[in-house]
């Protein structure tokens, strides 16, 4: 059949809309994952906690969505109040990793009943434990490491790293981290685009099908600034940078507090295209002793993610002793600008 009924059409004769037909059409309410499904996972909420109530974790309220497979549809339901998961004692040795799972069962599909059901599917204890595989139909709300010698749940190492979100159809999808953005990059195309809200950093990021853009929102890095021969210790290391498409601007900040020795090397947040001796930006040096300023050039390397310094004085590139020997408290500041690899 090529159309499906769509949502609350009456019954005409025999024919009407079945659950099955219903839950197709929500489907396309729901994060895709090809032209006809649906993303399952988590809305909001259901978080999961240990308990000290005997072997049990707490899952809290919140909203998820199950997917069979795309030709059943994709089932919304809820968590309305904080629920209790049974599990059994942690293990005589080793650690065991349980995964805390949400399902709905359906009698359609051979079921018991059609209750919804929130559970957990436990890995075989070991050094260290071995996480299961999860059910068909169900999406991981949570899971938990158990050590031996736990007395309850609380005793466990709990992480939601694994957890896979969903979201309405068109909004940024929500991810824990890279893995789970980059799994989507498959998907993404120049005519579809997918915008991801990265849980971990707070940021969007932006594919249409080969890399990922923070879409003009500042990130933070880490820069990283050493030396040829000795490089400087730093007591601060701050960088932000934004890219939109294949273009990238940023700029990074250093204070040192140690002398260095040989040609300064800092790097860059991405890869970057241009080919090497391309000037991407300005810096500015201070030298605290002397309280003097001078400005440089950012010049890129070969290989596409770092930069030296090139200065207006005669012997080129900066070092530790030039402009002026390096020492501590002098600092340096760096804007960038060019096109990703």
């Amino acid at each position: 059949m090529a159309g499906i009924r769509g949502l609350f059409v009456r019954k005409s004769g025999v024919y009407g809309t079945t659950p099955v037909a219903a839950r197709k059409d929500i489907a396309g309410l729901v994060a895709a994952t090809a032209a006809f499904g649906a993303r399952p996972g988590v809305l909001s909420g259901c978080v999961v906690s240990g308990t000290t109530s005997g072997w049990t974790y707490s899952v809290s309220a919140g909203h998820l969505v199950t997917v069979r497979s795309a030709a059943d549809g994709a089932m919304p339901w809820c968590n309305d109040a904080a629920s209790t998961v049974a599990t059994s004692a942690a293990p005589a040795s080793g650690s065991r990793i349980d995964l805390i799972t949400a399902y709905h069962n359906d009698v359609d599909n051979g079921d018991a009943d059609s209750n919804p059901v929130l559970g957990v599917v436990q890995g075989a204890a070991g050094s260290p434990g071995v996480a299961p595989g999860l059910p068909t139909g169900a999406i991981e709300l949570g899971r938990c490491t158990l050590p031996s010698g736990a007395s309850n749940t609380q005793g466990g190492t709990f992480s939601a790293a694994s957890v896979q979100y969903t979201t309405a159809r068109g909004a940024p999808i929500p991810v824990t981290g890279v893995t789970q953005r980059d799994a989507l990059t498959a998907s993404a195309s120049v005519a579809s685009p997918i915008v991801v809200t990265r849980r971990d950093t707070g940021a969007q990021e932006r594919s249409s099908g080969s890399t990922w853009d923070t879409g003009g929102q500042p990130v933070n890095y880490t820069p990283v600034l050493s030396a040829a021969t000795t490089p400087p210790t730093v007591s601060s290391a701050l960088g932000r940078y934004s890219q939109i498409g294949k273009t990238y601007w940023g700029q990074a900040e250093f204070v040192l507090s140690s002398a260095c020795s040989g040609t300064l090397v800092i790097t860059l947040p991405v890869a970057t295209a241009n080919p090497g001796g391309t000037v991407l930006g300005a810096a500015y040096m201070v030298d605290a002793s002397a309280s003097s300023l001078r400005f440089v050039g950012v010049v890129l390397q070969a290989g596409g993610d770092t930069a030296t310094l090139s200065s207006d004085n005669a012997t080129g590139a900066v070092s530790g002793g030039v402009p002026f020997t390096w020492a501590t408290g002098d600092s340096l500041r760096v804007c960038f600008a060019g096109f990703v690899a």
